[in-house]
Protein backbone atom coordinates (compact mmCIF):
# COMPACT_ATOMS: atom_id res chain seq x y z
CA UNK A 1 0.00 0.00 0.00
CA UNK A 2 2.54 2.13 0.88
CA UNK A 3 4.48 2.05 -2.21
CA UNK A 4 1.97 2.26 -4.23
CA UNK A 5 0.84 5.68 -2.56
CA UNK A 6 4.39 6.55 -2.81
CA UNK A 7 4.49 6.29 -6.63
CA UNK A 8 1.11 7.55 -6.78
CA UNK A 9 2.48 10.97 -5.01
CA UNK A 10 5.56 11.09 -7.16
CA UNK A 11 3.43 10.23 -10.84
CA UNK A 12 1.03 13.44 -9.32
CA UNK A 13 4.27 15.81 -8.64
CA UNK A 14 5.45 14.83 -12.00
CA UNK A 15 2.08 15.47 -13.91
CA UNK A 16 1.90 18.81 -11.87
CA UNK A 17 5.46 19.84 -12.33
CA UNK A 18 4.92 19.43 -16.45
CA UNK A 19 1.70 21.19 -16.44
CA UNK A 20 3.93 24.28 -14.57
CA UNK A 21 6.24 23.80 -17.37
CA UNK A 22 4.19 24.39 -20.09
CA UNK A 23 5.18 26.12 -22.92
CA UNK A 24 3.55 29.76 -22.76
CA UNK A 25 1.99 30.86 -26.18
CA UNK A 26 1.77 34.76 -26.98
CA UNK A 27 -0.54 35.67 -29.46
CA UNK A 28 0.66 38.57 -32.32
CA UNK A 29 -1.92 40.35 -35.10
CA UNK A 30 -0.61 42.76 -37.66
CA UNK A 31 -1.35 46.42 -37.04
CA UNK A 32 0.44 47.70 -39.74
CA UNK A 33 1.90 45.44 -43.07
CA UNK A 34 3.71 47.89 -45.64
CA UNK A 35 3.52 46.65 -49.11
CA UNK A 36 6.12 44.26 -50.05
CA UNK A 37 8.70 43.91 -52.32
CA UNK A 38 8.00 41.05 -54.93
CA UNK A 39 10.88 40.00 -56.85
CA UNK A 40 9.18 37.30 -59.36
CA UNK A 41 6.14 38.42 -60.66
CA UNK A 42 4.01 35.83 -62.56
CA UNK A 43 0.51 36.44 -64.24
CA UNK A 44 -0.99 34.00 -62.32
CA UNK A 45 0.57 34.96 -58.52
CA UNK A 46 -0.65 38.60 -57.02
CA UNK A 47 1.49 39.21 -54.21
CA UNK A 48 1.34 43.15 -54.18
CA UNK A 49 -0.88 43.37 -51.08
CA UNK A 50 -0.78 41.92 -48.05
CA UNK A 51 -3.86 42.30 -45.87
CA UNK A 52 -3.24 41.26 -41.89
CA UNK A 53 -0.66 39.04 -40.77
CA UNK A 54 -0.83 37.11 -37.66
CA UNK A 55 1.44 34.45 -34.96
CA UNK A 56 1.88 33.43 -31.75
CA UNK A 57 5.00 33.43 -30.44
CA UNK A 58 6.21 29.78 -28.11
CA UNK A 59 8.67 30.63 -24.95
CA UNK A 60 9.69 28.04 -22.86
CA UNK A 61 8.88 27.91 -18.92
CA UNK A 62 11.82 24.77 -18.43
CA UNK A 63 15.00 26.14 -16.31
CA UNK A 64 17.26 24.12 -19.02
CA UNK A 65 16.44 27.17 -21.47
CA UNK A 66 15.76 31.03 -21.86
CA UNK A 67 12.56 31.71 -20.61
CA UNK A 68 12.18 35.37 -22.69
CA UNK A 69 13.41 33.89 -25.98
CA UNK A 70 10.89 32.60 -28.26
CA UNK A 71 11.77 28.85 -29.29
CA UNK A 72 9.49 28.93 -32.53
CA UNK A 73 6.73 30.62 -34.12
CA UNK A 74 3.81 28.82 -34.83
CA UNK A 75 0.61 29.79 -37.21
CA UNK A 76 2.39 32.20 -39.34
CA UNK A 77 -0.54 33.78 -41.35
CA UNK A 78 0.03 36.18 -43.90
CA UNK A 79 -3.66 36.92 -45.74
CA UNK A 80 -3.15 38.43 -49.13
CA UNK A 81 -5.28 40.76 -50.92
CA UNK A 82 -5.37 38.75 -54.79
CA UNK A 83 -4.00 35.30 -53.65
CA UNK A 84 -4.44 32.65 -51.60
CA UNK A 85 -3.16 33.02 -47.44
CA UNK A 86 -0.16 31.53 -46.72
CA UNK A 87 -0.28 29.51 -43.67
CA UNK A 88 2.64 28.59 -41.91
CA UNK A 89 2.10 25.40 -39.01
CA UNK A 90 5.92 26.22 -37.20
CA UNK A 91 8.65 28.25 -37.57
CA UNK A 92 12.30 26.79 -35.99
CA UNK A 93 14.98 29.11 -34.53
CA UNK A 94 17.81 29.51 -36.75
CA UNK A 95 21.29 29.61 -35.79
CA UNK A 96 22.53 32.85 -36.63
CA UNK A 97 22.22 34.41 -40.13
CA UNK A 98 24.69 32.87 -41.77
CA UNK A 99 23.85 30.08 -43.95
CA UNK A 100 19.95 30.65 -43.64
CA UNK A 101 17.53 31.62 -45.74
CA UNK A 102 15.99 35.19 -46.09
CA UNK A 103 17.44 38.52 -45.03
CA UNK A 104 19.83 40.02 -42.33
CA UNK A 105 18.44 39.44 -38.88
CA UNK A 106 18.40 42.29 -35.83
CA UNK A 107 16.06 39.71 -33.93
CA UNK A 108 15.99 36.34 -33.72
CA UNK A 109 15.43 34.09 -37.46
CA UNK A 110 12.85 31.73 -37.65
CA UNK A 111 12.57 29.00 -40.66
CA UNK A 112 10.29 26.61 -42.27
CA UNK A 113 9.37 24.94 -45.69
CA UNK A 114 6.36 24.73 -47.02
CA UNK A 115 5.02 22.43 -49.57
CA UNK A 116 2.15 22.85 -52.51
CA UNK A 117 2.10 26.36 -51.79
CA UNK A 118 0.34 28.46 -54.74
CA UNK A 119 1.97 26.97 -57.81
CA UNK A 120 5.41 25.82 -56.30
CA UNK A 121 6.33 22.09 -55.48
CA UNK A 122 8.11 24.15 -52.58
CA UNK A 123 8.82 27.17 -50.60
CA UNK A 124 11.53 28.49 -47.89
CA UNK A 125 10.11 30.80 -45.62
CA UNK A 126 12.04 32.99 -43.10
CA UNK A 127 10.46 35.06 -40.33
CA UNK A 128 12.82 37.48 -38.76
CA UNK A 129 11.02 38.97 -35.31
CA UNK A 130 11.88 41.32 -32.40
CA UNK A 131 10.05 39.55 -29.60
CA UNK A 132 10.33 38.87 -26.00
CA UNK A 133 7.96 37.40 -23.71
CA UNK A 134 5.49 39.78 -22.34
CA UNK A 135 6.19 42.76 -25.44
CA UNK A 136 3.33 44.79 -26.41
CA UNK A 137 4.68 44.87 -30.21
CA UNK A 138 6.58 42.66 -32.57
CA UNK A 139 8.35 44.30 -35.69
CA UNK A 140 8.86 41.48 -37.78
CA UNK A 141 10.02 41.11 -41.84
CA UNK A 142 9.28 37.60 -43.34
CA UNK A 143 10.89 36.45 -46.97
CA UNK A 144 9.85 33.84 -49.15
CA UNK A 145 11.82 32.21 -51.77
CA UNK A 146 11.09 29.32 -54.38
CA UNK A 147 12.98 25.87 -53.71
CA UNK A 148 14.50 24.88 -56.87
CA UNK A 149 13.85 20.99 -58.23
CA UNK A 150 17.59 19.90 -57.36
CA UNK A 151 17.11 22.02 -54.13
CA UNK A 152 14.01 19.65 -52.23
CA UNK A 153 14.81 16.51 -54.55
CA UNK A 154 18.43 16.36 -52.97
CA UNK A 155 20.39 16.32 -56.69
CA UNK A 156 23.57 17.98 -57.41
CA UNK A 157 24.31 20.54 -58.32
CA UNK A 158 22.87 22.58 -55.95
CA UNK A 159 21.14 25.82 -56.58
CA UNK A 160 19.85 28.05 -53.65
CA UNK A 161 16.14 28.95 -53.66
CA UNK A 162 15.09 32.63 -55.69
CA UNK A 163 13.39 35.18 -53.59
CA UNK A 164 9.85 35.35 -54.48
CA UNK A 165 8.70 37.84 -52.21
CA UNK A 166 9.61 39.74 -48.80
CA UNK A 167 8.11 42.92 -46.50
CA UNK A 168 8.21 44.15 -43.34
CA UNK A 169 5.02 44.33 -40.59
CA UNK A 170 4.48 45.06 -37.15
CA UNK A 171 2.35 43.41 -34.75
CA UNK A 172 1.00 43.55 -31.08
CA UNK A 173 0.07 41.54 -28.82
CA UNK A 174 -3.39 40.17 -28.33
CA UNK A 175 -2.54 37.53 -26.11
CA UNK A 176 -5.58 37.35 -23.40
CA UNK A 177 -4.13 39.03 -20.00
CA UNK A 178 -6.48 36.72 -17.07
CA UNK A 179 -7.42 38.63 -14.03
CA UNK A 180 -5.47 37.64 -10.72
CA UNK A 181 -6.97 39.19 -7.84
CA UNK A 182 -9.54 41.87 -6.90
CA UNK A 183 -9.62 44.05 -4.38
CA UNK A 184 -12.16 46.88 -3.21
CA UNK A 185 -11.52 49.55 -1.29
CA UNK A 186 -13.57 52.76 -0.21
CA UNK A 187 -11.76 55.74 -0.79
CA UNK A 188 -12.98 59.24 -0.35
CA UNK A 189 -16.45 58.32 0.68
CA UNK A 190 -16.51 56.58 -3.39
CA UNK A 191 -16.21 52.52 -4.06
CA UNK A 192 -12.78 51.91 -5.55
CA UNK A 193 -12.29 48.87 -7.53
CA UNK A 194 -8.86 47.87 -8.38
CA UNK A 195 -8.21 44.77 -10.50
CA UNK A 196 -5.00 42.70 -11.04
CA UNK A 197 -3.90 41.21 -14.05
CA UNK A 198 -1.82 38.24 -13.94
CA UNK A 199 0.63 38.44 -16.73
CA UNK A 200 3.56 41.15 -16.75
CA UNK A 201 3.45 43.52 -19.89
CA UNK A 202 4.61 46.00 -21.90
CA UNK A 203 1.99 48.10 -23.04
CA UNK A 204 4.26 50.35 -25.63
CA UNK A 205 1.50 52.96 -24.97
CA UNK A 206 3.03 56.73 -25.92
CA UNK A 207 5.35 57.81 -23.05
CA UNK A 208 4.04 59.54 -20.53
CA UNK A 209 4.94 60.33 -16.56
CA UNK A 210 4.24 56.63 -15.38
CA UNK A 211 5.71 53.57 -16.65
CA UNK A 212 4.35 51.22 -19.24
CA UNK A 213 5.64 47.96 -18.40
CA UNK A 214 4.57 45.92 -15.87
CA UNK A 215 1.61 44.45 -13.76
CA UNK A 216 -1.39 46.38 -15.20
CA UNK A 217 -3.92 47.46 -12.20
CA UNK A 218 -7.20 48.61 -13.93
CA UNK A 219 -8.76 50.85 -11.63
CA UNK A 220 -12.59 51.58 -11.20
CA UNK A 221 -13.19 54.70 -9.12
CA UNK A 222 -17.11 55.49 -8.61
CA UNK A 223 -17.31 59.04 -9.65
CA UNK A 224 -14.19 59.36 -11.34
CA UNK A 225 -13.92 57.08 -13.95
CA UNK A 226 -11.43 54.19 -15.31
CA UNK A 227 -7.82 54.16 -15.46
CA UNK A 228 -4.91 51.60 -15.82
CA UNK A 229 -2.00 51.65 -13.95
CA UNK A 230 1.41 49.68 -14.23
CA UNK A 231 3.72 48.37 -11.44
CA UNK A 232 7.29 48.06 -12.55
CA UNK A 233 8.66 45.91 -10.79
CA UNK A 234 9.93 41.24 -11.30
CA UNK A 235 9.42 40.35 -14.82
CA UNK A 236 7.93 38.54 -17.16
CA UNK A 237 9.31 35.09 -15.68
CA UNK A 238 6.85 36.08 -12.81
CA UNK A 239 2.99 35.98 -12.81
CA UNK A 240 1.04 38.04 -10.47
CA UNK A 241 -1.21 36.21 -7.79
CA UNK A 242 -2.67 38.59 -5.13
CA UNK A 243 -2.98 42.30 -4.61
CA UNK A 244 -2.68 43.08 -1.11
CA UNK A 245 -3.84 46.74 1.25
CA UNK A 246 -1.64 47.13 4.31
CA UNK A 247 -2.77 50.68 6.19
CA UNK A 248 -2.12 51.32 9.75
CA UNK A 249 -3.79 54.63 10.41
CA UNK A 250 -6.83 55.11 7.99
CA UNK A 251 -6.98 58.89 9.36
CA UNK A 252 -3.57 59.77 7.98
CA UNK A 253 -2.91 57.54 4.57
CA UNK A 254 -4.71 55.33 2.59
CA UNK A 255 -2.31 52.38 2.88
CA UNK A 256 0.36 50.57 0.73
CA UNK A 257 -0.38 47.87 -1.87
CA UNK A 258 2.43 44.58 -2.13
CA UNK A 259 1.65 42.26 -5.04
CA UNK A 260 2.18 38.49 -4.48
CA UNK A 261 3.81 36.50 -7.00
CA UNK A 262 4.56 33.16 -8.43
CA UNK A 263 8.12 31.67 -10.34
CA UNK A 264 7.48 29.34 -13.05
CA UNK A 265 8.47 26.54 -10.38
CA UNK A 266 5.56 27.39 -8.75
CA UNK A 267 7.06 29.10 -5.75
CA UNK A 268 5.21 31.67 -4.57
CA UNK A 269 6.61 34.89 -2.74
CA UNK A 270 5.64 38.72 -1.59
CA UNK A 271 6.97 41.03 -3.80
CA UNK A 272 9.70 43.22 -1.37
CA UNK A 273 7.88 46.91 -3.27
CA UNK A 274 5.17 48.49 -1.71
CA UNK A 275 3.50 51.30 -3.63
CA UNK A 276 1.49 54.14 -1.88
CA UNK A 277 -2.07 54.10 -2.93
CA UNK A 278 -2.35 57.83 -2.73
CA UNK A 279 -0.02 58.12 -4.85
CA UNK A 280 -0.63 55.80 -7.61
CA UNK A 281 -4.24 57.33 -7.18
CA UNK A 282 -3.15 60.92 -8.07
CA UNK A 283 -0.55 59.09 -10.97
CA UNK A 284 -3.98 57.97 -12.89
CA UNK A 285 -6.64 60.78 -11.74
CA UNK A 286 -4.51 63.51 -11.05
CA UNK A 287 -4.99 65.73 -7.49
CA UNK A 288 -8.27 65.21 -6.19
CA UNK A 289 -10.07 66.79 -3.56
CA UNK A 290 -10.34 65.03 -0.24
CA UNK A 291 -7.95 63.09 -0.18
Amino acid sequence: MFKKTALGIAAISVLALNVARADYIAEYESVDVPSPTVMLHLPYLDLDTVKSATFKAVFPTDFNSNPLLAKSIKNFKLTFENAAPLVVPELKLADGNSGNPGPYCNGQRYIADVNHQWAFQALSVAVCVNVDRGDGEAPFEYSIAVKTSNNWTGTSPYYPPFDLVRGPGYAQNVTPNPLADTLRLDVAGKSLQINLLKEWRDTNEPQTSMPNAGYQLKLSWLGHGDRTLSLPIAGPEFDAVALTHEQFDPTIELGMLRLRLVDMAGNEFEAPEVFDLRQLLEDAYGPIQGL
